[in-house]
Parts: C-alpha cells; structure tokens; sequence
C-alpha cells in the first residue's frame, strides 16, 4: 500500500486564529525593516536624516527592550532581526554606533550615537545582545568624545556608558572594559570625566533642593517687614509656596534620579566646580523624616573620612570652605542627639554615629596636616565651643561609654576614644573662655560635661559670658593650643584594602539601579 502524501501536524499547544499570527509575522517584519532602515541612514551620515534615525533607534530600542519577555535573549533577537541575520544585523548596528561616536560630523550627532548604545545596553542587560558591544571595543572611541568635548557636561553620558559595560558580568567573565580602565592614565580625560560627573551630581543635588529647601533664609528689608506686620510696605513682597508634604515630597523624590553617593569618591577633582557655600546633601536630608536616608548620611560620612586621612597621610593642604563643612557635621550631631529615641531602632545608626564621631574626632587630632591656614583649624574649635553640652548627651543617647566597649561591634572602642577626645577638647576650651578662679572652672566643666540623666544642661558661669567678643574668642582658642593635650584615636586612618569580590552582591544590586536610571534617563 503506497504511503498517504498526507502528514500529520502535531497539535498546538493551544489554537491562534489565523489572523492573529499573520499579524504578528507582519509586525515582525515591519521592526525588523524599521531597524535595519534606521542603522543604514544612520550610517550614511547625511544631515538631518542620521539625527533622526538615530533619535528613531532610541525610542524604538527603550520601547522593544522595556517589554517583558518569556525568552528575553531569543524573543527580542527575533524582534530585532531573527535568528538567521542576529550577527550580521547587530554587528553592523554597533560598528556604525562606533564610527559616529569616534568621527561623527557633529557633537550633537556623537552624542545621540552614544546615548542610542546607552539604550540598547541598559535595554538589554539580561540578553546575551550586550555582547556584541563587548566584542566590539567603543573604548576608543568614547575616550576620543571626551578629550575633543568642548564642555565638561558632555562627559556624563560617555561615562555612563562607560560604566555599564564596563560592569556587564564583570564577575563572570573577563570584562575587556575593567582591563581598559585598570590601565587608563590619561589625566585630562579623567579630570574631565571627574568634571563632568561632579557637575551631573551637582545638578542631581540641586534638583532635591528644589524639592523642599530647608536652609533658613536670611533677614532683609522684606522679610523684616513682612515679620513686623508692614507687608504692604514690602518692596516686591510675594506669598512664599507652601512647601510639600511628607507624602507629596516622598512622591516627588521618588520622581528624581538616584543620588548615589559614590560621586563622593571624585571629590578632590569636583571640590574646585562646586559653589562656594554648598548645601550639603545630607543636612537637607537629616530634615525630613528621621530615619530616612541613614544609609546614604553613612556613606557620605565614611567617604569623607577616607578622603581627608588620604589628604592628611600626604600632606595635602587643600583649600576648601571648611567652616561649611563644620557647621554641617555638628549639625548632623545635634539633629542625632534631638531624636536619638526615633533613630535608635535604625539598624544602620550606630554605623552612622560611629563614623560620624570618628570623623570628628580626626579632624579635631589631624587638621593641622590638611587645613590650608590656622584660622580654618581655630574654625572647626569655635564651633566644637558653640556646640556645647550636645557631645556628652550625644555619648549617652548612643551609649558610647567606657562600659561599651566590651561590646561585640567592631570598632566600638575606636569610637568611644573619638568621643573621648572630643569631650576632652570641648572641656578645655570652656574651662579656658568661662572661668575666673576656683568655683567658676568647676561650673565651666559641669557646662561642657553634663551627666547623662540632668534634664538641661548647666548654665554657664556669667564672669566672660557677656563680655567676650568672637575675635576675643579666637584669641583665647590660639592660647589654648599651648596647654591642649589631644590624644588621637588609634585607627583612625588605617584602612583595611578594600576588596571588590568581597561585595560581589552589595555591587551587584548598585549596578542594576544604574540600569535602571539608565533606562529611564532615555526613555
């Protein structure tokens, strides 16, 4: 008997209406030609057709890349281009991206070449397609962008590249971008970068600012009469906006980019860009609700610390607005102490407090070998002065006490002599500026070193409360050097070499939150 001509097809996991697949292979080929079009005008170079495809490119690879796939890898390689022309396409695809960011007819047309790879790489970092940018090095090219950029701000986007190829399964296999910065030492282009950064971050800073400004305005002839009732009289007197709620500025913060505060380690290169009073971040973000931000204040903290024990182990005298800087840290220490009974169910709060303390403390022993001038150094006593009883309140609300450090946590025996040095500086100081004879250096140490259970602190002795002027004050600290006795903290400024492997996962999560604000960045 001869064999049927007819075969039997295997029954379908589930039955398409004809329609819908004619549908999807039509709309399948419809992406496919779109892309491929939009990489070959792309490529011809010719104005204002590349602009355009190369905006073409962006939207459609956020659009495509942003869907959630079964199969990420084979799903959108089928999208893209199918299984049969992958290599060719994409290959050809990150070749022209190259050519424009190396020798692009204009840095408008460089720049969208470079922020169409950031959408293709943030798009499809779970996709085996980011490899093709990996075979392909662009680091020549992006380096080439930077050192012709004409503005430090055109450094951010090639830098963002940068940084999410180079952090692309860096711990599964051998990132050819690691072994590229392992070896870069091109200074002006990393001065450059370290600009550009540090003015993204600025602006990144300003834009939470703007959110809820919490810095006191100062008095002028409109707010003091507005403050006495003579609104009318105000010259250009306006209603001030109601600042936002918790929840409306939860929601707007949620809206804003990713502070991230590893900006920090660029500091050094930044500190010249930055305003001459800055508004720090995290006296902003101590105001809002306190247990908020406790993570991001600590790695400030401890980032600044590392910073300054490098200024001070190679004798770097930096100018900088260092009255600022004090000013804040103490501040971070009063608002600690205020609501140290919320903050203390924190689990990252002892860190914090820690590393605040220690910091403190390094500045007090070791200013003379980073500060540019004497007055800086006097600065940072004044205000250790102005600051008063909050140190001791602060060392019993954190139980920094000699009794701790048979605590468990590591470096809690550092802290409590940072404390202890601080105490010491401050009960000097006010022995010195309120005190006659006898009795009045006993009330001037009771000031300076409250028991942790009186519910105010002692008043001070009146015999050069109201008599001293701030210039007097100066004086009396510069005295002072002669009979202080500062013992430094041990470990203060050593440094356990930090390991990336160690934090494989904590890395991990940061770099997915890069690409994700990658994502949204051109979206």
């Amino acid at each position: 008997m001869e064999a049927s001509p007819l075969t039997l097809q295997s029954r379908p996991e589930s039955f398409k209406p004809k329609i819908v697949q004619l549908y999807e292979n039509l709309f399948k080929t419809q992406t496919q030609l779109l892309f491929t079009r939009a990489i070959r005008e792309a490529a011809a170079g010719v104005a204002p057709a590349d602009s355009y495809a190369l905006d073409t490119l962006t939207i459609f690879l956020t659009s495509i890349l942003g869907k959630k796939y079964t199969n990420p890898s084979s799903d959108v390689i089928t999208v893209l281009a199918g299984l049969d022309e992958v290599d060719h396409v994409i290959s050809d695809f990150v070749a022209v991206l190259d050519g424009i960011i190396r020798s692009g007819k204009s840095f408008d047309v460089r720049l969208k070449a470079i922020r169409t790879a950031v959408a293709m790489t943030s798009g499809a970092c779970k996709t085996s397609l980011v490899s093709y940018l990996t075979h392909r090095d662009l680091f020549p090219s992006l380096m080439k962008y930077v050192s012709e950029s004409d503005t430090p701000m055109r450094v951010f986007d090639p830098f963002l590249l940068l940084g999410l190829l180079a952090n692309y399964n860096k711990f599964e296999f051998q990132n050819p971008y690691q072994l590229r910065l392992d070896d870069f030492v091109n200074e002006s282009s990393i001065e450059k970068i370290a600009k550009g950064v540090g003015l993204a971050c600025g602006g990144l800073r300003n834009g939470y600012i703007a959110v809820q400004d919490d810095i006191p305005e100062g008095w002028n002839l409109t707010n003091t009469l507005i403050f006495f009732g003579l609104r009318a009289f105000a010259p250009g007197a306006r209603e001030k906006a109601n600042p936002p709620t918790a929840e409306e500025a939860k929601a707007i913060f949620a809206e804003l980019q990713v502070f991230s505060e590893y900006h920090l380690l660029f500091l050094t290169n930044i500190i010249p860009v930055l305003p001459k009073k800055p508004q720090f971040s995290w006296q902003h973000t101590t105001s809002q609700t306190p247990t908020s931000y406790s993570a991001t204040i600590f790695h400030a903290i401890a980032i600044t610390l590392r910073l300054l024990t490098h200024l001070s182990k190679n004798k770097i005298r930096l100018t900088y607005h260092w009255s600022e800087l004090w000013r804040t840290l103490l501040s971070l220490m009063r608002f600690l102490t205020t609501y140290a009974s919320d903050l203390t169910t924190n689990p990252k709060i002892q860190t914090l407090t820690s590393s605040l303390a220690d910091l403190i403390a390094f500045c007090v022993s070791g200013g003379d070998t980073f500060l540019p001038d004497p007055s800086s150094y006097d600065d940072l006593f004044y205000k250790l002065v102005e600051t008063g009883p909050i140190i001791s309140k602060f060392r019993a609300a954190y139980a920094f006490t000699s009794s701790s450090t048979s605590r468990a946590e590591p470096g809690v025996e550092q802290t409590v002599a940072a404390i202890d040095t601080l105490q010491s500086v401050s009960t000097h100081f006010y022995t010195l500026l309120f005190h006659s004879e006898g009795g009045d250096a006993a009330a001037a140490a009771a000031a300076a070193s409250p028991k942790p259970d009186e519910p105010a602190s002692v008043p001070l002795p009146s015999i050069r409360k109201k008599n001293l002027s701030p210039r007097e004050v100066h004086r009396i600290i510069r005295q002072g050097y002669d009979t202080l006795s500062i013992q430094p903290p041990e470990g203060l400024s050593t440094w356990a070499k930090w390991r990336e492997a160690e934090w494989k996962s904590e890395l991990k999560k940061a770099a997915r939150c890069a690409v994700d604000d990658a994502r949204q960045l051109v979206a």
